[in-house]
C-alpha cells in the first residue's frame, strides 16, 4: 500500500460516517450521465481543492470500484470522493431520476444539491 493511500485511509477513518459504497457511486453515475448536467463540483478526501468536471458518457468512465480514465481523478477510487455538487437548476431532475433506484445522502442549499459521501467532523 502506498503512503498516499495510507494517508487517505487515515483521513477516511476520521470521518464520522460513510454514506456511499462503490455500488452506490456506480449506480449514481450511471443514472446521472444521461441527464446532461454540465459541470459538477467535486471534493476529494484530504484535498482542499474543488474541481469542476462534467460526467463522461463512455461505458468505461465509471468502473466497479472507481473512476475510469476521466477527470477530475483518472482511475481514482470512489472511496476518495468526499462529495459532488450539482447545480440547483438540475436538482429536481436529479432527485426524480434517483428516487426510484435508492436512497442517496443529499444536502441541499439554495444554490446546489450535494451528494455527501462522508460526514466530516472537521467541516
Amino acid at each position: 500500500m502506498s503512503k498516499a493511500q495510507q494517508r487517505d485511509d487515515a483521513a477516511i477513518s476520521r470521518m464520522t460516517a460513510s454514506n456511499m459504497s462503490n455500488a452506490k457511486w456506480k449506480k449514481l453515475f450511471d443514472t446521472l450521465v444521461p441527464l446532461e448536467l454540465g459541470k459538477l463540483r467535486w471534493k476529494f478526501v484530504r484535498n482542499e481543492c474543488i474541481y469542476n468536471a462534467g460526467l463522461h458518457p463512455f461505458a468505461d468512465s465509471y468502473l466497479e470500484t472507481g473512476l475510469g480514465d476521466v477527470l477530475p481523478s483518472p482511475y481514482g477510487p470512489y472511496r476518495n470522493i468526499e462529495w459532488i455538487e450539482i447545480a440547483e437548476e438540475h436538482a429536481e431532475k436529479v432527485l426524480a431520476a434517483l428516487q426510484p433506484i435508492g436512497r442517496f445522502p443529499f444536502s441541499r442549499s439554495a444554490h446546489d444539491l450535494k451528494v455527501v459521501a462522508y460526514n466530516n467532523p472537521d467541516a
